[in-house]
């Protein structure tokens, strides 16, 4: 089953899901406080490998327990939308770093995702080829100081914080974060990619800017990076390896129950950078 208006093939691509188009990234919202039926937990839990019904059992939080469930039921529920295999059926794999990758039923391996949970919301973002990073943050998880701008962010950076009170430092600390941690699980390398190695420059109504330290050994004209505002007490972000030919990607926004209920979700895009 795909989902509703999706569209469109990769031209030229013997290795594709029809249905999706390959300009498109689709961010799918969760938000666990909703979801608290015991029948639609219950069906979360039978979608699960073995593996993930052990790593549950491991967790002690019983908040993370829950987003736990919740994220591994969005992740199977979501593609097995787009590959047409029965969610409990999918299989996963991990690199050296723990980042997961789908180990795809023929002729979907161009389907890639990389999910991310935090308090309140749980974000998983799809792509067709390209390596993709979702990174989302409560930022009322905790307090965060000059310091720890001092800490993470390159000069710049630390110096925007250094300029603003305390609850617009909050906010702006976790736009600068959940970028550059979009970047790290996009590369599929997580913390081994110093934060300080990535510097965004925000600004209302500009384009983001994005400067990579050579030490990456990368170009920021071959990423694309999207901030949003899906509640007001969260920040996500998400990061996508371009195209070489084409143009900006789109987002297409998703709000899904994991029980079966979906549709369409509106947020705030609050810069991307440009083409």
């Amino acid at each position: 089953m795909v989902p509703p208006g999706v569209r469109g093939a990769h031209p030229g691509s013997s290795d594709h899901l029809p249905g999706f188009d390959p300009q498109e990234i689709h961010l799918w919202f969760a938000f666990p406080d909703e979801i608290q039926d015991c029948s639609i937990l219950a069906d979360c839990y039978e979608l699960m490998s073995g593996d993930e019904k052990r790593r549950l059992d491991q967790l002690r939080s019983a908040d993370r327990r829950h987003r736990y469930l919740l994220s591994r039921a969005l992740v199977r529920r979501v593609l097995s939308r787009y590959t047409g295999t029965p969610a409990p059926e999918l299989a996963f794999s991990v690199n050296e770093y723990g980042r997961p990758e789908l180990v795809s039923p023929q002729g979907t391996r161009a389907l890639r995702f990389n999910l991310s949970h935090t308090e309140g919301l749980i974000v998983l973002g799809v792509v067709l080829h390209q390596d993709i990073g979702v990174d989302v943050e409560n930022i009322e998880r905790r307090r965060v100081s000059v310091a720890h701008a001092d800490r993470f962010f390159t000069r710049e950076e630390a110096r925007d914080l250094h300029g603003r009170g305390e609850g617009d430092r909050q906010a702006r600390f976790f736009d600068y974060w959940t970028l550059k941690e979009s970047y790290m699980k996009a590369k599929g390398r997580g913390l081994s990619i110093g934060p300080n190695q990535l510097a965004f420059r925000i600004a209302d109504g500009e384009p983001l800017g994005v400067v990579f330290s050579p030490r990456l050994n990368d170009v920021s004209d071959l990423w694309q990076f999207c901030l949003l505002k899906p509640t007001e007490i969260h920040r996500a972000a998400v990061c996508v390896r371009r195209h070489e030919t084409s143009g900006a990607f789109r987002i297409r926004l998703r709000s899904l129950m994991p029980h079966d209920g979906e549709g369409a979700y509106d947020c705030p895009i609050i810069c991307c950078t440009e083409r």
